[in-house]
């Protein structure tokens, strides 16, 4: 497909993922990815009229507000705004704004903090001291649960403190602008 090399930035297991799979690949997966589907409904007798009705059809199998539609809408407009530009598809083609695409987002699940009673009972009715003590480094320091691996104690010389030494990616794309940062959680060791 002469598309790919105008996607570098995906790895080839995403490509195969989330843009195009061959013939042989396709045998194997039970949706295709979105060019697929788009190559599949350009080939029907009665194909979509527009772009508008090709993104419809070809994100029909993926469920409205899931990630893997959001991710497949974003490669399909991107492919039918190269394909409509380098003459590979008629202008009709030309993908519609995404705000024409309908994408129902599913409701985000609410959750709720304990409260400071909660985790006072939660410490207090814990048997074990350590646990104890994991508890109240969470609730006081905001600690997650895998930072609890990276603690260290350390002493400067006016006594023991527990330091975080986990370290948290800031992002980017494949390591661009990728910067780390050490948590420093310094307290008084008890």
């Amino acid at each position: 497909m002469d598309y790919r090399k105008f996607v570098p930035q995906a790895s080839d297991k995403t490509w195969k993922n989330n843009y195009y799979k061959t013939a042989k690949e396709l045998k194997t997966v039970k949706v295709p990815p979105v060019l697929n589907q788009a190559e599949t409904l350009m080939n029907k007798k009665k194909k979509a009229c527009n772009g508008t009705d090709l993104m419809m059809q070809a994100l029909e199998p993926w469920e409205h507000g899931s990630r893997a539609r959001q991710i497949s809408r974003r490669v399909l407009n991107a492919f039918l705004e190269w394909a409509v530009l380098n003459g590979k598809l008629s202008a009709v083609y030309a993908p519609p704004p995404l705000s024409a695409i309908p994408n129902i987002l599913n409701k985000k699940k609410i959750g709720y903090a304990l409260s400071d009673l909660q985790i006072l009972s939660l410490i207090k009715d814990e048997a074990d001291d350590k646990w104890k003590y994991v508890y109240q480094l969470l609730a006081t320091y905001g600690l997650r649960p895998a930072e609890l691996e990276y603690l260290v104690v350390k002493d400067d010389g006016q006594g023991e403190e527990v330091w975080s030494m986990y370290e948290k990616s800031m992002g980017g794309k494949k390591g661009e602008n990728r910067t780390k940062r050490t948590l420093p959680v310094s307290f008084n060791w008890c």
